[in-house]
């Protein structure tokens, strides 16, 4: 019985250990990071959000659609296990980047961001927290936070 008790009592632990293992956070470069490799490589960014193990992010293309890729978490590499799809409405050309936004956001003193998305004619921003902050797509203008 005490055998028993043992052989329980490291299959509790180990498997404890396994959770945690599965439950750690997995490293990934910073958003702000992965908007100014992207930048740099000329994509156009209209909105980003970390899904493990992706950045899913929304891309307008020169003639305004719009498509979804994902990119590795860790390096920031397109992945082409990712699976493309496209997005049905256009993004107008005359609105802000996420890299804008993301600058606006940070020239306001929010930093932390954690995910940029267009839609219904406005950018939201989420912050660390959840607090999601509202961005005019055009002007960078930040609404004003609710109490």
């Amino acid at each position: 019985m005490r055998i028993l008790g043992m052989v329980l009592a490291l299959l509790v632990a180990s498997g404890g250990a396994a959770l945690a293992q599965d439950r750690a956070p997995v490293e990934r470069m910073p958003l702000d990071a992965v908007l100014r490799k992207l930048d740099g490589q000329r994509f156009d960014v209209r909105g980003i959000e970390y899904r493990a193990p992706w950045w899913v992010v929304v891309l307008r293309t020169p003639r305004g659609s719009t498509m979804t890729a994902g990119f590795d978490g860790r390096t920031g590499e397109m992945r082409e296990d990712f699976p493309v799809e496209r997005l049905p409405g256009t993004i107008p050309s005359d609105i802000l980047s996420a890299a804008q936004v993301l600058s606006a956001l940070e020239a306001a003193g929010i930093g932390d961001v954690q995910a940029i998305r267009y839609g219904g004619g406005r950018f939201e921003a989420e912050a660390a927290g959840g607090e999601v902050i509202t961005v005019d797509p055009r002007s960078g203008a930040i609404a004003p936070r609710r109490q």
